[in-house]
């Protein structure tokens, strides 16, 4: 309900239809009253007549004129006073038709009446002569403004085909394979390191080049986790493992698209980096980069001046479950290399059993080993990565050995409600269903993207051994859902459509391309662009924002990372999905 009204509104004060309005607009007609322009028909000059004569006349016969002027004074014509709904109406009318007057169609021939030009009610058109309870200076303003008065009625006809028309755009069909190709770019606008000579996303330059030097190791390359600079080993991870899982289910419809290379360059850019962050069978590097004082700056990446301080889990400070998702990674990568890149493959695979068995034999969680990891991707236990390491690592080489550990160890994970960087069990049970078969709140996408590739992965699955997955009907699936299919008609990928979130948190998305403005822009300096109301100058193709609540409520906002953030976790599981959805 909207806000009450506990005074009524009288025709002796106020704004209403006498008092002092009526009396301001009297005397002022009474010093500038000019001669009445004669005319043909009802106060309007002959030359006025044949261009809104019949569309006047239709307009004063009509429906909708009797509505309007019943409305506007808010009761039937006849009964005396005014009533507040009138009162309101004659206000909110002469501010939307001063701000109409600005912005639209036509003034007034010259002659008919204004407040200044004093031509009285013979002046006015018939219609509005008929108008028995509106205020004098309200008519003096609407015959000022009569032809867009006139025009109304084709003006709303006009914004309800503009509202028809995108309604279907909104509900067109969503171009799968656009969405594959910019959830591709995604990832080369997530490089860091020396970027390639083929590189798409020009905006980028090269950054974090020194990246390990602290520790005597390089580690350049890889990917920054979202809108920041630093680079995450857990959630990394992941991405590498989701990306893979989708090239090795989907590799057919990726090629047929033309993204298969694409996506591949994308899982090898993130494979060099892990075997580099893998200095020995029981060292792993699982984060450059100091989270609090990354977010204390708004920095482009190639500008960085933040400390790049390399952190590593070891046999005297264990991280099974990091060190558990990274076998994971290097076990489904090799299965994606395994026929273009058979060599590759095997490095990859030999880093995968070393991990598996580090994580095995130095058991701990991460965080505790090393804390300020911890206080951006907290691990809840390791026993899913355990499994997850053992099914990549049975799927990759068939050797008995880890399916006997998967079959000793004791919890399949149960019932579970999601899948994400933190909790893997359901992709366990779906490559357990293949191999056997065959031979938040936060960033709320991020599980729906991960869910949607179990899904599309594991129905797949079982049709291969005449099996189906049975799921309630609907009419707009998740993924539909985050490329534009919802309430707000927004795509929820940075790029994709022609309304998406163009404030997104994102350093370097946000501030001016180092190509453009080479400039050094200093630690607190970028704040004034986190700051601005204006859209991120460079659009970073592909990112899969945070999302909106659970009321379809989205703020497109950098100070709201919790809806407005994309990192890579969102957008890996993506890509396999949008494959198999765009043939």
């Amino acid at each position: 309900m909207g806000p009450s009204c506990h005074s009524r509104g009288s025709s002796r004060n106020g704004l209403g239809a006498g008092g002092g309005e009526r009396s301001r607009w009297h005397a002022n007609r009474a010093k500038t009253a000019r001669p009445k322009i004669q005319s043909g028909k009802r106060g309007v000059p002959p030359r006025e007549r044949g261009r809104r004569g019949v569309a006047a006349e239709v307009w004063e016969r009509s429906a909708t004129a009797g509505f309007v002027r019943r409305a506007a004074v808010g009761r039937r014509p006849g009964l005396a006073g005014l009533s507040r709904l009138q009162w309101l109406t004659g206000a909110a009318g002469r501010l939307a038709l001063a701000l109409a007057g600005g912005l639209v169609l036509q003034p007034a021939p010259e002659g008919l009446a204004t407040p200044e030009g004093g031509a009285g009610p013979e002046a006015w058109p018939a219609w509005m002569r008929r108008w028995p309870r509106v205020d004098h200076y309200s008519k003096a303003l609407l015959t000022h403004y009569h032809y867009i008065i006139m025009a109304l009625p084709r003006f709303f006809f006009l914004l309800l085909w503009l509202e028809f028309f995108l309604f279907i755009q909104s509900h067109a069909a969503i171009d799968y394979a656009q969405a594959l190709t910019k959830s591709l770019l995604f990832f080369e606008g997530q490089r860091s390191g020396k970027l390639p000579a083929n590189q798409r996303v020009k905006w980028r330059g090269d950054s974090a080049l020194k990246d390990g030097s602290d520790a005597g190791v390089d580690l350049t390359g890889g990917y920054y986790d979202a809108g920041d600079n630093v680079k995450f080993g857990f959630p990394y991870a992941f991405t590498i493992t989701t990306l893979a899982w989708g090239i090795i289910e989907f590799e057919k419809q990726l090629a047929t698209k033309n993204e298969l290379g694409h996506a591949m360059e994308a899982l090898k850019w993130g494979t060099d980096y892990l075997i580099k962050a893998h200095t020995s069978p029981n060292v792993l590097y699982i984060e450059v980069g100091d989270g609090d004082s990354d977010h204390d700056c708004w920095m482009r990446p190639e500008d960085m001046t933040t400390p790049r301080t390399s952190y590593k889990v070891d046999a005297s400070h264990p991280g099974s479950d990091v060190a558990g998702e990274t076998s994971a990674a290097f076990a489904a990568a090799s299965i994606a290399f395994r026929r273009s890149n058979p060599q590759y493959a095997d490095v990859l695979l030999t880093h995968a059993k070393q991990l598996f068995h580090f994580a095995n034999d130095h058991r701990g969680v991460y965080q505790q080993s090393i804390p300020v990891a911890g206080k951006f991707y907290s691990s809840s236990g390791f026993d899913d990565e355990f499994q997850w390491a053992a099914v990549w690592l049975f799927h990759a080489t068939y050797d008995k050995t880890y399916s006997d550990y998967l079959a000793n160890f004791g919890s399949t994970g149960g019932v579970r409600s999601l899948f994400s960087w933190d909790d893997k069990w359901v992709g366990v049970q779906s490559i357990v269903t293949k191999v056997c078969y065959g031979g938040k709140p936060w960033n709320n996408f991020q599980y729906t993207t991960a869910a949607m590739l179990v899904i599309a992965a594991h129905s797949d699955h079982l049709a291969s051994v005449q099996t189906n997955l049975m799921c309630d009907s609907t009419t707009v699936t998740p993924v539909d859902y985050i490329l534009g299919a919802n309430p707000k008609g927004m795509s929820y990928m940075v790029g994709f459509g022609s309304k998406y979130p163009v404030k997104f948190h994102h350093r370097g998305a946000s501030l001016p391309s180092i190509k453009t403005n080479p400039r050094l822009i200093a630690c607190k300096d970028g704040f004034n662009y986190f700051r601005s109301d204006r859209p991120n100058p460079n659009v970073l193709d592909g990112a899969v924002v945070g999302g909106p609540d659970a009321n379809d409520q989205f703020d497109d906002n950098r100070s709201n990372y919790q809806q407005s953030e994309g990192p890579t976790v969102n957008t890996a599981p993506l890509v396999g999905l949008l494959a198999r959805l765009a043939v």
